[in-house]
């Protein structure tokens, strides 16, 4: 009978670190895949998606959300036609580029931060 109550604790024991172990791999999970997803920019409120991967025609920015550079820009031009994610060619980070028409112009955002010189592609990550 002494033996018993020492048998259940030990599988208790062994329960409780293997639930722990399993919670805490899927919470690593889960935020390494919320890292890794990058889509559509949060500061586009109304945009329609187009035929083409990656390319957005704007309808609608919330300007609360923009970066520092991205909201000088969206003050001076105003929303742009359509925003397209590309790849930067090193590091392999979202880049988006804002289209504006009439005149054609082109301009890049790199982590929010404007960089018209970015090397970059049309990249569709393994993960994706």
């Amino acid at each position: 009978m002494g033996a018993c109550p020492k048998v259940m604790t030990n599988i208790f024991r062994v329960r409780r670190k293997s639930v722990s172990f399993i919670v805490g791999v899927t919470i690593i999970l889960l935020l390494s895949s919320a890292c890794a997803r990058v889509g559509k920019p949060s500061y586009l409120r109304k945009a329609e998606k187009t035929s083409s991967k990656n390319r957005w025609e704007v309808s609608k920015i919330d300007p609360r959300r923009l970066s520092e550079d991205e909201k000088a820009l969206f003050e001076e031009q105003g929303a742009p036609k359509a925003i397209i994610r590309l790849w930067s060619s090193p590091g392999k980070k979202a880049v988006y580029q804002w289209v504006y028409e009439d005149p054609l112009r082109f301009y890049r955002f790199v982590e929010g931060k404007q960089d018209d010189d970015a090397s970059v592609k049309e990249y569709d990550p393994w993960w994706r």
